[in-house]
């Protein structure tokens, strides 16, 4: 998603990140053939818990580049982003989100790919002007309604913890008044139109609900309201676990600029830092098994 803003604005706290080619020196997808890429997938589809089945097929990602906006529609497409439909060479925060649903939902590099598009675009039609650029207005609320997770942030907070919401408004006449303006070639009929509402827990309070981060869990950064910006998630990752230890892994655009595991702790603090731009919570997906078909 070529809107989203990656840095912080303050300084940049790095404490235990795990960044290396891939875990106990394996091959990233980026040095593997396709047959490689099957067999990996073939391992992860045995894993009957999606959760772990996520966190298996990310862990050749680790150390992927980061490029923000490194896919489109190819050179096939309408010309508005002829970046490639599927990329394992780069990631940007979204894009490895994607690539993990895919991964993880197929057992092959064929059937992975009629996955992505299925994801990356409203109802499977590939288009720029179907793709699901707005993380409030299109890819949350899209992926739970064709089926690929449910609303889990509730669900992380507990009956005890605190749930708050946040909104964004828009319309053809805001986003040509926008940031975006300039950087998205959608026309009028391609832009969501209205008010679309995020719930998050808020920032203080995540690192006490996390016995409740299930393996496999989205997470997306929520933001403060900003002049000129439609957005309110601003970056996205999954939650993973090692050694009993909760990590998010994330592909960012600071520091190691590519996939990493950042310690919980370490990562809520990082957002804590931002200034230019405050986080206000974290908002949860659980990704589930879409319908056949």
């Amino acid at each position: 998603m070529r809107w989203m803003m990656g840095t912080t604005g303050g300084v940049m706290v790095w404490l235990g990140v795990a960044l290396s080619a891939a875990p106990g020196g394996h091959l990233r997808y980026a040095e593997m053939t396709d047959p490689q890429v099957n067999t990996v997938l073939q391992k992860a589809a045995k894993v009957p818990d999606l959760g772990d089945r996520l966190q298996l097929v990310t862990e050749p990602f680790l150390g992927t580049p980061y490029i923000l906006g490194n896919m489109g529609e190819g050179p096939n497409g309408d010309g508005r982003d002829t970046d490639p439909r599927y990329n394992v060479l780069s990631t940007d925060c979204t894009t490895f989100v994607e690539h993990a649903l895919a991964f993880a939902l197929s057992q092959d590099v064929a059937a992975a790919k009629t996955r992505l598009d299925a994801i990356r675009y409203t109802k499977g039609v590939v288009g720029y002007g179907t793709r699901r650029h707005w993380p409030d207005a299109q890819w949350v609320p899209g992926l739970i309604a064709e089926g690929y997770a449910v609303e889990a942030t509730a669900s992380v907070a507990g009956p005890k913890g605190r749930v708050e919401t946040t909104s964004v408004t828009i319309t053809p006449e805001t986003f040509q008044a926008s940031a975006h303006a300039a950087g998205m070639a959608l026309t009028p009929q391609e832009i969501p139109n209205g008010t679309f509402t995020i719930p998050y827990i808020p920032l203080d309070e995540l690192v006490s609900h996390q016995a409740r981060l299930e393996t496999g869990l989205i997470i997306n950064i929520v933001k403060a309201p900003k002049d000129g910006l439609l957005v309110r998630i601003s970056h996205q990752g999954l939650v993973v676990r090692k050694g009993g230890k909760v990590f998010v892994r994330n592909a960012t655009s600071v520091g190691p600029k590519a996939v990493v595991d950042e310690p919980l702790a370490a990562f809520v603090a990082r957002q804590k830092a931002a200034k230019s731009w405050p986080t206000v919570g974290f908002h949860f997906m659980k990704p589930t098994l879409p319908p056949q078909g």
